[in-house]
């Protein structure tokens, strides 16, 4: 398994823990291409988003993500989900404090 596909895989399983996240899409790294969409229970994709930037300095996407036929199928519309992309460059450490900032988000 490439890095890549590690810390996917190690955001995609941390994600599953934490109570009041909802995850969209494959949850098998091989079938990704590093972008894992999500929701948190009770908070707007717009304020997750806005908070993770402010708080954390962790940058995400909110919204539709030009897919509203998407997210209609996956009934996220009109809010659409959360976006993270991992890559090459992003550290273990750096998956860990996200996962840190979402779950006191969660809360």
């Amino acid at each position: 398994m490439e890095k890549k596909e590690k810390l996917t895989l190690k955001l995609l399983e941390g994600l599953k823990e934490i109570k009041g996240v909802k995850l969209y899409g494959s949850l098998d790294p091989k079938k990704q291409i590093g972008i894992v969409s999500f929701n948190v229970e009770g908070k707007s994709p717009s304020e997750v988003s806005y908070l993770l930037d402010e708080k954390y300095n962790i940058l995400s996407r909110p919204g539709l993500h030009c897919a509203p036929s998407a997210h209609k199928t996956i009934g996220t519309f009109p809010f659409g989900t959360v976006r993270l992309s991992v890559g090459y460059f992003n550290t273990e450490e750096e998956i860990e404090y996200t996962l840190r900032a979402i779950k006191d988000l969660a809360r």
